[in-house]
């Protein structure tokens, strides 16, 4: 139970202290919802009615004062009016009249503000400030609320267009705007023998009366000053404890009975801007009479400052910067506060921000020389440390520019702060300064300071001097790589450009000299190629006639990266010879071109590959390199394996090739091309020498036979090497079944290629006195070279079988016939004659056997004749 009555007390507390913290914001909230409603309500009736704010030109509008139903103005009429004035101008379709014009334009017309015109007036209105129209109305406090009723009127027929109304909540600002009265034409402040009105709720006898003209405000002498005094102290007590409508009270009493009293207007034009809404209208009046009447109505300055910052709100620079400078310097020299406020930090931000304007309009215009003089006015008064700055920036823009100046009032202007403009642009300044007394190292100092503080600032936009800063900074640093080129240092080159690339990661140049110190020092060629890909990434061209590309392709090429090599090298020679030099580093980019291509094109030899892509890549490397024999050998190649139609352009190519260079690959490759050409044209035999040139020179070369252009050409010499022959020879035959050696006559023929293999088919014939022998089959024969490679004498090994047929002469039973199968298997030599087709004379011995257990063996001789 206890716990639940502390709930319940706790709530009961805070409900009302809930409520009067949010009744003021919903009250705030719902007067500028009514005053929205009104605003749109007039617009809308407004195009209903007159159906013009449709085109593109504004209607022109005169906003009047909203009087009481008794035609007097208070401030919330006033209010009314302003907030009205400025609704209907952010709807875009109105332009209205500036209220000061306004109010002089009623003087001369004997009206008020009041909004009581008439149509005669109001056209009248029209013809002077060329108005469309004219938006007036009343105020009606009632119980709970005040009703605002508007109505627009135009100048041209006097008729009303547009009425509505609304109500406002009656809360205690809106019940103060109703009790404060603005005087008939809009002022508050009296000639100096006219009675201040009182505050409202005061009758006319409760005013004091005014004095005498000519009393010069101190009628009574001593006594009246010291009366004086007492309406300050109680003035001044009233605004320490924020009594400003008390103040305001005081002021008017005071004025009354002395109307001389500068502090009093001071104190009223004070009180002005505080009670709300804040009259800066009538505050502006009350000050400049305050200062008129003394120099220093408030003893310290303060009175000047108010008038400054009602200047610089109305966009009087120029009187704001004087006034707040007076109030400072007052202030300075006085020493003590004796104002309401802490005024005096203020008076010197602002004072300070307008010289700084004043200043900055002064480089707009290019008037270098009113500049420094400003800077130097509020460096004598205020010694701040962006005077010192904005001087530096002046001298350094004069003509002639004047280094050496701007160089001491930037060091001064830093040994105040840090960022005298928030950022790095002062010692952006500072190594601008350096580089124009020539002190480079200096100028990279100060400029890399710049751009360190500027992302220390978390700026969200780079600055606009950032740009130039960055040239000059690269410039620094352009004189240094260039020294530590001339002198060869690369390993320095290298720590330095690693501290510039992490400094400005954007520096193109830098990192391609920087690749190319890791290039010349032999070190870290990964590292080498990453920092200029990243160099031709921020820039097309960071070096003219393409020598970044040049370094690329020899970073490519460092890392084996063959294809991007000699695009980048290719893409290098382009550059230069579309700029009709020669570079220096000409010569050795066509040397390490064509190395990139011999890389590419081994491999392809090598490994075999993409044919179009090969005679793209040859077809490139001729264009670049006329003189490179293996780009028109492997285009000639390339040509034979995509059509056959192309093959006397092919054979063209490697003639070229071969006029350049005999060997271009240097281990016969170019005579493999020239076979496989010729076999396509149908030249067997030119073909056969070619390939057979092409082994040999492999050979020679050492030349792996699983590199597949060799294990090509070899597949294709055997192919065409393959010999077909008519074969005719006898053998002495001894057999097992006869008892003389009879003669055998052997026909037959056989395929196969020299010193390698050879198939073959063979009928043999033998007739003795005892028998007759038929044999029919097939043989397969390995062969060898005795003295290679004169490919002349060779062995040869035969395994054969077939059918065989015999018949045996028996003069007692008169014959009888055997037929069964043999095996058979010879040796001997083969010689060789001829260059393609060749003839071969066989000498050998054969043993052959039966099933039956018989068995012959042969000696014989064979000759092969060539059958085309």
């Amino acid at each position: 139970m206890k716990s639940v009555s502390r709930f319940f007390l706790r709530v009961i507390v805070f409900f009302p202290f809930l409520l009067l913290v949010t009744l003021p914001c919903l009250a705030q909230t719902e007067l500028d919802d009514r005053l929205d409603q009104l605003a749109t309500r007039i617009v809308e009736l407004m195009a209903e009615n007159t159906g013009t704010l449709e085109g593109p030109e504004k209607m022109r509008l005169a906003v009047l004062d909203f009087p009481d139903l008794g035609g007097q103005v208070t401030g919330l009429g006033r209010f009314v009016a302003e907030e009205l004035t400025t609704r209907l101008f952010l709807t875009r379709r109105f332009e209205v009249i500036e209220r000061q014009l306004l109010n002089k334009v009623l003087d001369e017309l004997k009206l008020s503000a009041a909004g009581f015109v008439d149509s005669s007036s109001a056209q009248e209105l029209g013809k002077i400030l060329g108005v469309s129209a004219v938006v007036s109305g009343t105020i009606s406090p009632l119980a709970t609320t005040v009703r605002v009723n508007a109505r627009v009127i135009t100048t041209t027929t006097g008729k009303i267009v547009a009425a509505t109304s609304v109500e406002l909540p009656k809360d205690e600002g809106v019940m103060q705007l109703l009790q404060t009265v603005v005087p008939a034409g809009g002022g508050i402040l009296p000639e100096s023998e006219t009675v201040l009105p009182g505050l409202p709720g005061e009758g006319p006898g409760e005013s004091s009366a005014p004095l005498p003209a000519g009393s010069g405000g101190h009628p009574g002498g001593g006594f009246a000053r010291r009366e004086e005094q007492t309406y300050q102290d109680r003035i001044e007590q009233a605004l320490s404890r924020g009594e400003y409508l008390k103040a305001y009270s005081l002021c008017q009493e005071a004025l009354a009975k002395y109307p001389a009293f500068a502090f009093a207007y001071a104190a009223l034009g004070y009180t002005y801007l505080r009670i709300q809404p804040a009259n800066e209208e009538q505050a502006l009046l009350a000050l400049e009479k305050a200062v008129a009447l003394a120099e220093e109505p408030w003893g310290d300055g303060f009175a000047h400052y108010l008038l400054g910052r009602i200047y610089a709100n109305r966009g009087r620079r120029l009187e704001a910067r004087l006034a707040l400078e007076k109030a400072a310097l007052r202030y300075q020299v006085v020493g003590i506060k004796r104002s309401p406020e802490d005024w005096y930090n203020q008076a010197i931000r602002l004072c300070l921000e307008l010289y700084r304007e004043e200043i900055e309009a002064c480089w707009a215009e290019q008037d270098y020389a009113r500049a420094i003089n400003l800077c130097q006015q509020a460096i004598d008064k205020f010694k701040p440390a962006f005077a010192y700055t904005a001087r530096g920036y002046s001298l350094l823009k004069s003509k002639p520019v004047r280094a050496a100046e701007a160089l001491e009032s930037l060091l001064a202007a830093l040994a105040l702060v840090d960022r005298p403009y928030g950022d790095g642009w002062t010692y952006y300044l500072l190594g601008w300064a350096y580089w124009e007394t020539g002190d480079k190292d200096k100028a990279r100092e100060a400029l890399e300071r710049a751009i360190t503080s500027t992302h220390q600032s978390a700026v969200l936009s780079a600055p606009a001097w950032e740009t130039d800063c960055l040239r000059l900074l690269r410039y620094c640093y352009e004189g240094k790589i260039e020294t530590f080129l001339a002198n060869g240092e690369y390993e320095a080159a290298i720590d330095f450009l690693e501290g510039v690339i992490t400094f400005l990661p954007d520096f193109a140049y830098a990192h391609a000299v920087l690749g190319y110190s890791y290039l010349m020092a032999d070190k870290a060629p990964r590292r080498a190629l990453e920092v200029l890909e990243r160099a031709a990434a921020l820039e097309e061209a960071p070096v003219e006639h393409g020598w970044t590309a040049y370094l690329l392709g020899w970073a490519y090429q460092r890392n084996g990266r063959y294809g991007p090599a000699v695009d980048a090298l290719g893409k290098a020679l382009r550059q230069a010879g579309e700029a009709g030099v020669t570079p220096e580093w000409a010569a050795d980019g066509v040397r390490r071109l064509a190395d990139s291509y011999d890389q590419l094109f081994n491999q392809f030899r090598l490994r075999g590959g993409n044919i179009s892509y090969y005679l793209v890549l040859a077809e490139a490397s001729m264009e670049l390199l006329p003189e490179y024999a293996t780009g028109y050998a492997v285009k000639g190649y390339c040509l034979t394996e995509v059509s056959a139609e192309r093959t006397g352009e092919a054979l063209t190519l490697l003639q070229q090739a071969q006029a350049l260079k005999e060997d271009p690959t240097g281990d016969g490759w170019i005579y493999y091309a020239f076979g496989r050409a010729y076999n396509q044209k149908g030249e067997r035999k030119t073909a056969m020498a070619y390939l057979e040139q092409a082994l040999r020179r492999g050979a020679e070369a050492h030349v792996s036979e699983r590199q597949y252009w060799y294990r090509q050409c070899n597949l294709l010499y055997q192919r065409l090497s393959k010999q077909h022959r008519s074969m005719y020879g006898l053998a002495v035959t001894v057999d097992s079944a006869a008892d003389d050696p009879y003669l055998m006559l052997k026909l037959g023929s056989e395929k196969g290629r020299p010193f390698n293999s050879f198939t073959g088919l063979k009928l043999r014939l033998g007739v003795s006195s005892e028998l007759w022998r038929v044999e029919a089959g097939g043989e397969l024969a390995w062969e060898g070279d005795l003295f290679p490679p004169m490919e002349f004498l060779g062995w040869y090994v035969l395994l054969g079988g077939g059918m065989y047929g015999v018949y045996g002469l028996n003069r007692s039973t008169g014959g009888d016939l055997d037929l069964g199968l043999y095996f058979g298997f010879e040796t001997g030599l083969r010689f060789y004659f001829g260059e393609a087709n060749r003839f071969c004379l066989t000498v050998g011995a054969e043993h052959r056997f039966y099933p039956a257990g018989e068995n012959t063996v042969a000696f014989g001789v064979n000759l092969g004749l060539p059958v085309q």
